[in-house]
């Protein structure tokens, strides 16, 4: 990892309120859109008005008379992923026993992974093929099943234990560089889970985005270039069964103000995966690049992604574009479309309550004053908070928090939301988002490390995982350190508090959490806390290593906590490992890799760690084996 260098104050472990909030903080401002554009600070913001074409011609002349285009507006890349009002679990207790499913960020919004369960049967993919395991009870542990779709598979759902939804990535014939080409969804019945039967295939010419599961709905998006292997524009694509569809170009929307060196199609389809004889409902939107984030209410669904204008000096001009679309019972409506300042960080940054849309953003602005936190650049990193309405016009602002750093995790929780900012040390942000026109901050809190997770608890704590720092001597630079773990009180959101901290490994150890909030589980009955860990140590004979000093890989599984939110602390219960031979570990970590414990789950009494190859069950009692299964036969080292 290169070594970061950023100018820092002597100290800043306290920062000061009130000459952060008079310098820095532009405030708060009531703002609606018109039809003439609106502002933002001193940039005035083009409004986004979506339309159809007429015609397949006026589509090609649009593409060639905005590409590489020297005025308006470029999308850039992706920034990741979208959240909403959660369920505060990572698992649902239901069923005779109870068992844990997919941590997702909305109550009733399924999200696909590659693990799924239902109290019985889990599912999970390997390789090049879906594995059926019985799982409980542990007497009758077993693969029951495996089969290959027809492509290569990337995620699942499970509805009602009866339809199973795979999700493949089908690649071009090419040998030396397979390139993907078409998306595949496949629904099989598994109501008999040792026979599944192909009920329904939709195939769809591009790349895999996004999908969510909304009751027997499932809501799918795939992005496709507009150009063909040989450079010709061509219209997007799919097959549902044996039936070819070609989207015609009165059907995809488009800005008129989009220019960009590259264009392609964002499809959304709408599927019942109970009936097979119901069409696929589609909607399709042209833009530039690709949309970078997905979220979904219950109600709506929302297509993000960052613009940047072409000649600007620096990333001041930085724009998310948000299109909303209306979802109900698998049918997808376009209505509204609007832009906020910034890009946004993950799906955790947009959140819809109480009809408006939250949205967190990090953007650049200019740090020219003398007074300023940050002066050796002539920009510099913020953070804001947007509330827009059903229209998406921009109602509340609260802008300029934390001077030169960057969002690295946000939760809404109801009238409130949480911030968590890095520079060198952890800022904690509360908003009161209670009134949609007058966003406020209520208080903050100051630790070193930073957060990439954030989830509740209770009402009372949040746990944040992320990692520890380490400060250089002369405060102008900082390193990576090991997994950090916080509780934070959030009883009085004026004066939120960290009253416990625990810091996992050294340099180098990391966590699949930081990086995908599907890993992680909670038992909130049992009050467990299960992450998987990659441990990284010193070797006995370094002592007093420097910070930038990187640790040695000496382990991976999962961690079982028991938390205790009466007196706030965690503590560590059990280490579950699917490598029988961690001594090798640092020697060629890449090897190891498909025994990587990476997601759990419960299913009545039992602990279920799962790898790429091999599932293993421990009592929850008192963590004994009780059994575990090779899903790959490759040996394990």
């Amino acid at each position: 990892m290169p070594l970061l260098r950023f100018p820092f104050r002597a100290q800043r472990l306290r920062r000061k309120l009130p000459s952060l909030r008079t310098l820095v903080i532009l405030g708060i401002f009531l703002t609606g859109t018109t039809i003439a554009g609106f502002y933002i600070g001193s940039r005035f913001i083009q409004p986004i008005h979506l339309q159809r074409f007429n015609s397949f011609a006026e589509l090609v002349y649009f593409i060639q008379t905005h590409h590489s285009s020297n005025q308006g507006y470029t999308v850039g890349e992706p920034f990741g992923g979208g959240w909403a009002e959660d369920t505060g679990l990572a698992a649902t207790e239901t069923g005779a026993q109870g068992y844990s499913t997919t941590n997702v960020q909305v109550e009733g919004v399924d999200e696909p992974d590659h693990v799924k369960n239902d109290g019985t049967y889990i599912y999970t993919i390997t390789d090049e093929e879906v594995v059926v395991i019985r799982g409980f009870p542990a007497e009758e542990l077993g693969i029951v099943c495996r089969f290959q779709p027809i492509g290569s598979p990337n995620t699942l759902f499970l509805y009602d234990s009866s339809r199973l939804v795979v999700i493949s990535t089908i690649f071009s014939d090419l040998v030396e560089w397979p390139q993907p080409k078409e998306v595949a969804i496949e629904v099989f019945d598994v109501t008999n889970p040792f026979n599944p039967q192909l009920d329904q295939q939709i195939r769809v010419e591009g790349e895999y985005l996004g999908a969510r599961l909304i009751d027997n709905h499932l809501y799918f998006l795939a992005n496709r270039w507009v150009t063909d292997d040989n450079g010709t524009i061509v219209l997007p694509s799919l097959s549902v069964g044996d039936t070819d569809i070609v989207i015609p170009a009165n059907e995809i929307y488009y800005d008129a103000g989009t220019y960009d060196y590259s264009f392609c199609y964002t499809i959304v389809l709408g599927i019942d995966v109970t009936d097979a004889a119901a069409p696929p409902e589609i909607e399709t939107f042209l833009g530039g690049r690709s949309t970078s984030v997905i979220y979904t209410s219950l109600t709506n669904l929302y297509l993000a992604c960052a613009r940047y204008p072409i000649y600007t000096q620096g990333l001041e001009g930085t724009n998310t574009v948000i299109h909303r679309c209306k979802i109900e019972e698998g049918s997808i409506t376009y209505e509204a479309s609007g832009q906020v300042s910034g890009y946004l960080i993950n799906q955790f940054a947009l959140d819809e309550f109480r009809g408006h849309l939250r949205v967190a953003t990090t953007s650049w602005v200019s740090s020219s004053s003398p007074n300023s936190d940050v002066t050796s650049s002539t920009e510099m990193q913020v953070s804001n908070v947007f509330i827009l309405n059903m229209h998406l016009d921009i109602k509340g602002r609260l802008e300029g928090l934390a001077p030169g750093e960057r969002i690295y995790s946000v939760r809404f929780m109801g009238e409130l939301g949480y911030l968590v900012t890095f520079y060198k040390t952890d800022p904690l942000f509360v908003l009161d988002l209670s009134v949609p026109t007058h966003p406020s901050l209520l208080g903050e809190l100051e630790v070193t490390g930073y957060s990439d997770y954030l989830h509740p608890l209770s009402d009372q704590y949040l746990l944040g995982v992320g990692k520890d720092v380490a400060i250089s001597e002369d405060q102008s630079w900082w390193w990576y350190q090991g997994v950090k773990i916080s509780l934070f009180d959030i009883t009085d959101p004026c004066q939120p508090e960290e009253p416990f901290r625990f810091t996992i490994g050294v340099r180098s150890t990391d966590s699949a959490l930081l990086h995908d909030h599907k890993a992680i589980l909670i038992h909130s009955s049992r009050q467990l806390l299960v992450l998987p860990i990659l441990l990284a140590e010193y070797p006995e004979n370094i002592t007093n290593p420097p910070p930038y000093e990187y640790g040695e890989y000496v382990w991976q599984g999962a961690y079982i906590f028991h938390f205790d939110l009466s007196n706030p602390t965690l503590t560590l219960l059990h280490q579950v490992s699917h490598i029988s031979n961690c001594t090798a570990l640092a020697d060629d970590p890449w090897f190891f890799r498909p025994y990587y414990i990476n997601r759990a789950l419960y299913i009545g009494n039992i602990l279920y760690t799962l790898s790429n190859y091999k599932l293993t069950l421990h009592d929850l009692t008192d963590f004994s084996n009780l059994g575990e299964v090779i899903i790959d036969p490759t040996p394990n080292p």
